[in-house]
């Protein structure tokens, strides 16, 4: 992460440089320079992250709201250092017996051209919470905040401290074999679980091995209810390596310690699961 604030710093100094004219503005050619930025027409409309779809549910058993952001990166330049805000609409009272503000701050290291990934998260009381705060929650307000900008092309000429987004900027991912191994219902107010196996395949080889995979899910309708976060999936290593029952022992969607389950949100249809690549760079 020191090496992603070295990136961030090295933004700051190149929209300094380049005033009006940023390197997200579509209207800029990749080969631009300081020297023929005036020649430019004026720019358009800023380019910018899109949330192409987000939603949530509650689990009034933990006292929890969870909520899932679909991302898409629409420039023509590479997005890193993405940062979105997911706030709960209303704030909750002061009084509230929550975990936090209310506000969360989720983050994504890099995006490509046209690349999608996902957060997820959700919102917590507090120990042995008073669980009224839920009972006024509308819904959750999702605002991209910041990002950094890079041509792909000028990685190279960049320097070494953005040597580190060359791999993932130019990386496309592909997730083989998700498949719903094992469900179990839920039963004395326990939510229902889930076994999910999948492969990660990455087109190009990252310094950093552990990469994340973001599950989506939802319900029958299409409506996202939420996500869950495997920060430590193996690009080509198979979360089940014959993808059947007898590989149940070895590793649970992506968890490679011990064999995990992953909660379901109430609702939640199987058949409509998706998996998104959120890449992680060495630092």
């Amino acid at each position: 992460m020191l090496g992603l604030a070295g990136v961030a710093v090295l933004a700051l100094v190149a929209v300094s440089v380049v005033g009006a004219y940023r390197w997200n503005d579509p209207t800029i050619p990749p080969t631009a320079t300081r020297q023929n930025l005036a020649s430019l027409p004026s720019p358009g409309p800023i380019c910018q992250v899109e949330v192409t779809g987000q939603g949530w549910s509650v689990d009034r058993r933990k006292g929890q709201l969870r909520y899932a952001v679909i991302l898409r990166n629409p420039c023509p330049d590479g997005a890193y250092g993405v940062s979105v805000r997911v706030r709960l609409r209303p704030a909750p009272p002061a009084s509230a017996d929550l975990a936090g503000s209310g506000t969360n701050v989720e983050r994504v290291q890099t995006l490509a051209p046209g690349a999608e990934t996902a957060v997820a998260g959700s919102f917590v009381g507090a120990d042995d919470p008073d669980r009224s705060w839920l009972d006024s929650v509308t819904g959750i307000s999702v605002r991209v905040l910041d990002a950094g900008w890079i041509p792909l092309d000028q990685i190279a000429a960049a320097g070494t401290r953005y040597a580190m987004l060359d791999a993932p900027l130019h990386t496309r991912a592909t997730i083989r074999h998700l498949r719903v191994i094992e469900r179990e219902k839920g039963t004395d107010g326990y939510l229902p679980t889930a076994r999910i196996g999948y492969q990660l395949h990455l087109d190009h080889r990252l310094d950093e091995r552990n990469q994340g995979v973001v599950l989506v899910f939802r319900d029958r309708q299409g409506r996202v209810l939420g996500g869950d976060v495997d920060p430590g999936v193996r690009a080509d290593l198979p979360v089940c390596e014959t993808y059947d029952e007898h590989c149940l022992h070895e590793v649970f969607a992506g968890r490679r310690a011990l064999p995990d389950r992953v909660e379901l949100p109430p609702g939640t249809d199987l058949s409509r699961l998706q998996a998104y690549w959120q890449p992680r760079v060495a630092a």
